[in-house]
């Protein structure tokens, strides 16, 4: 694929990947409301408490798969011949269910101290269906490396728009508890599972050894990209009252659509960048100032949406606008970060670096946070610290990659 094309270009692919990731979208809106109403305000923060420790679970399990899958079908392509001792799925799913199982068991001793005691054996059971994770991930970054968008599509609708659904169906039968919703989350894992074991024909062709490697040289890195995607939740939650964070969340769903874009410049990249003529000097450039470009404006076209949150939510959300915006330009900026990871990995195999640039970006903004905090008296101090460390850590990105290329174009 060759860089002076427009990935920015709308073609069928992108069409289809774009709606039916905002048919999940809508679904999700939809059934957030429903949840608002009738779990009431401690069942939903319980509910909420109990996502993100099984986003948390679902992270550690899958063992950065879809990166490794990525990258060693990225090396593949390059190569063009498969390996000789391939992947065996069935080994790494044994390794990810002793991992689920071990988690299942911290989990329930950590939780039965302060919630019902039926709701945390639900919620343990529940989670070891996160095993089936890595499965999934493998498949999804061979797809990913492969620009393969409409199947890369229905596995987000599953996993977005399942849970929804199932949201929608106990409400119909007025049956929207909080044990229940636990298990819808299994529902959507078990779904993606479901497409990529009798739905994809994609065969596995490279090697235990790649993937292994690709995984733990990787690893690190993308642990820290984790932290930094969720660093915003974690200091509103230290420094904000609770209408505040409830503002902040409502905030937070809405810049999850303005991403859908994100997730095809990424593909692209990925494709773009495993073949020869893209891991060319002169092409890589001209590839990463195409896809930043497309990403600025991908996100121009969500601003104005963020005008409408107080319209659909009610003027008590107003706060959520501003919210919105910030969270806009800061994943803005880490995006190109991560834009530039996939070519330290994919292309110069410098998987250091990436682990040196977001350890920075987590230093300075802790650093920035605190000192805000503690010393200046400034409100929402969160802001300062994710803006600045994100515009430090763009700008020094912006320098380093120059030279890097001048010296390549010599």
């Amino acid at each position: 694929m060759l860089p002076h094309k427009n990935s920015f270009r709308i073609d069928k692919d992108k069409v289809v990947y774009i709606l039916i990731n905002y048919s999940a979208y809508g679904l999700n809106f939809l059934s957030g409301l429903i949840l608002a109403r009738k779990l009431g305000p401690t069942n939903r923060g319980i509910y909420a408490y109990l996502s993100n420790l099984y986003v948390v679970a679902a992270f550690l399990i899958s063992m950065n798969a879809k990166n490794a899958s990525s990258i060693a079908q990225s090396d593949l392509i390059v190569n063009s011949n498969s390996e000789v001792n391939k992947l065996k799925i069935i080994k790494i799913y044994l390794v990810a269910a002793a991992v689920t199982c071990i988690l299942s068991v911290i989990y329930f001793f950590y939780l039965k101290n302060f919630l019902d005691t039926r709701l945390v054996v639900i919620f343990c059971l529940a989670n070891l269906v996160n095993s089936l994770l890595v499965v999934i991930q493998i498949h999804e970054g061979m797809l990913r490396t492969n620009n393969e968008l409409q199947k890369l599509a229905i596995l987000r609708f599953l996993g977005y728009g399942a849970p929804s659904l199932i949201v929608i169906v106990l409400f119909f039968f007025k049956s929207v508890e909080i044990e229940l919703l636990v298990l819808a989350q299994s529902v959507a894992v078990l779904s993606c599972f479901l497409y990529v074991s009798f739905r994809l024909k994609t065969s596995v062709e490279f090697s235990m050894e790649k993937f292994r490697e690709n995984a733990i040289r990787t690893y690190v890195s993308t642990a820290l990209e984790f932290l930094i995607y969720f660093m915003p939740l974690m200091f509103v939650s230290i420094s904000e009252d609770f209408a505040y964070i409830g503002h902040f969340v409502i905030a937070f769903g809405y810049v999850l659509i303005s991403e859908t874009y994100y997730q095809i410049i990424e593909s692209k990249f990925y494709l773009s960048l495993s073949s020869s003529e893209g891991r060319k000097s002169y092409n890589a450039i001209a590839l990463m100032k195409q896809n930043v470009r497309n990403l600025f404006l991908s996100q121009l076209v969500f601003i104005p949406g963020a005008y409408l949150i107080p319209v659909l939510y009610g003027t008590d959300y107003s706060e959520s606008t501003k919210i919105a915006l910030i969270l806009i330009l800061y994943r803005f900026l880490i995006a190109i970060v991560k834009l530039s990871n996939i070519y330290f990995n994919l292309v110069l195999k410098k998987f250091k670096f990436p682990i040196i640039q977001n350890s920075v970006h987590v230093a300075t903004a802790m650093i920035a946070f605190f000192y805000t905090e503690l010393f200046t008296g400034r409100t929402n101090p969160w802001i300062i610290a994710v803006i600045f460390s994100s515009i430090v850590i763009s700008l020094l990105l912006f320098v380093l990659l120059n030279k890097k290329f001048s010296k390549m174009g010599q």
